[in-house]
């Protein structure tokens, strides 16, 4: 593997990801084919779902979350419904740093945050689950049940596809093997058992990197212009 040696020379809206080790990206020595492994994994009518994206200019792709419990053998995953699933990807450039999130469900669900600085070729990534008001989840077992859950991970290898292409607009690809912290689970059962869980995770992903300053310096031109032209009819 190749260390990623890089430098970016735009300026976009800061993420904030809860401070945890930074660990250093690499280059995978093959091509990621994303899109051939949701294929393998979901079949065909996942990628007519990725070419109607691309035909209306949507940035926004798909990629895959593999969530497995390494503590509970008997259950070997954490959850079905999010076992193995297709996911939405999107990634948004600012600052010379790259957030790649990785999400399932809408109201409800879970997201990937991973974030790169390109300055010194880190990441620092998490997991965050959303119940939309939903108390389910705690770090300790004496703790308190809350929503909203923020997982870190003890341990985490980043690997970006070599043809990955660091521009805006760019298709940017890789993928993160990890291991979570430990924590707690509320069981769906009448007596309200709690579930140990520490998560061996993997996050394949692919997207068009967003430039979100040019974003803004879009929407403000837009503005600006919509404002002119109403001074205009006025006068």
């Amino acid at each position: 593997m190749k260390i990623l040696r890089i430098t970016l020379f735009l300026i976009l809206l800061p993420f904030t990801i809860c401070s945890q080790t930074s660990n250093k990206i690499e280059i995978s020595d093959t091509v990621i084919d994303v899109r051939k492994l949701l294929i393998k994994k979901f079949g065909e009518e996942i990628i007519a779902k990725i070419q109607q994206l691309e035909s209306i200019g949507n940035l926004d792709s798909y990629g895959i979350f593999e969530f497995k419990n390494i503590i509970d053998k008997k259950t070997e995953y954490l959850n079905e419904e999010f076992s193995e699933v297709p996911s939405g990807c999107q990634c948004y450039l600012t600052d010379n740093r790259l957030q790649i999130l990785n999400s399932k469900g809408f109201m409800a669900g879970i997201t990937h945050n991973i974030e790169i600085d390109f300055r010194d070729s880190t990441f620092e990534t998490q997991i965050n689950f959303h119940t939309d008001g939903g108390e389910l989840h705690k770090y300790n077992r004496k703790d308190d049940f809350i929503e909203d859950f923020e997982l870190s991970l003890e341990s985490a290898q980043l690997l970006i596809s070599s043809d990955s292409e660091f521009t805006s607009n760019g298709l940017f690809k890789g993928k993160l093997i990890g291991t979570s912290t430990k924590y707690f689970e509320k069981e769906y059962s009448q007596n309200g058992d709690l579930k140990e869980i520490q998560l061996e995770v993997l996050s394949v992903f692919e997207c068009k990197i967003q430039d979100h300053d040019m974003i803004k310096s879009n929407i403000e031109k837009k503005v600006e212009e919509s404002k002119r032209q109403n001074n205009g009819m006025k006068n």
